[in-house]
């Protein structure tokens, strides 16, 4: 019911003296329905000044998520992160993205390893490997800062599963520990 006097209000008053925190409002909705097309089309009716504001941005960022257009999501994180250096929802983008990048990526190597055993694709992963680590790296990073301000189970074991990667046992074990309190 909020969601369709919304859309009523804007269709009748577009520049209205309630429009800005309407279309806030229903961008913020949209998101939690999982409406992406019509959040991404309210976007680009949002003026310069309702598309820096923190909230919105935070809900375009879900919003780009749930689409896969990562390329816009670093752009809004980073957004976000120079507005303030621990907002939770970029933080725990950047800590999934570069995760699952690292763990995509380390998990086709090995594979390619395990097909063709010889000391060339030996080599390859070896190679590999480094640069997968400096992805896990920058998922320790973000979600290190994100468990500081929001400490949930769910960042803990992402932190975990990163240490294990690095085979840093220690801090894995530690984190898996409190993941699963």
């Amino acid at each position: 019911l909020e969601l369709v006097n919304l859309e009523t209000y804007l269709t009748r008053f577009p520049e209205g003296t309630q429009s800005g925190k309407a279309k806030k409002r229903l961008l913020a909705l949209y998101t939690e329905s999982e409406n992406w097309e019509k959040a991404t089309s309210l976007w680009e009716t949002l003026t310069p000044e309702q598309q820096n504001d923190t909230e919105n941005i935070e809900s375009f960022l879900i919003v780009n998520s749930a689409l896969n257009n990562n390329e816009t999501c670093l752009k809004l994180s980073d957004r976000l992160l120079r507005a303030n250096e621990n907002n939770v929802v970029a933080l725990d983008w950047l800590a999934n993205y570069y995760f699952w990048k690292a763990e995509k990526r380390y998990q086709k190597e090995m594979k390619d390893y395990k097909a063709h055993q010889t000391r060339k694709q030996y080599a390859h992963l070896l190679k590999a490997l480094e640069r997968v680590s400096v992805e896990y790296k920058k998922s320790l990073h973000y979600g290190t800062k994100l468990y500081k301000v929001n400490p949930t189970a769910k960042t803990a074991k992402l932190l975990s599963r990163c240490y294990n990667r690095l085979d840093n046992k220690k801090k894995a074990a530690y984190y898996k520990k409190l993941a699963d309190k």
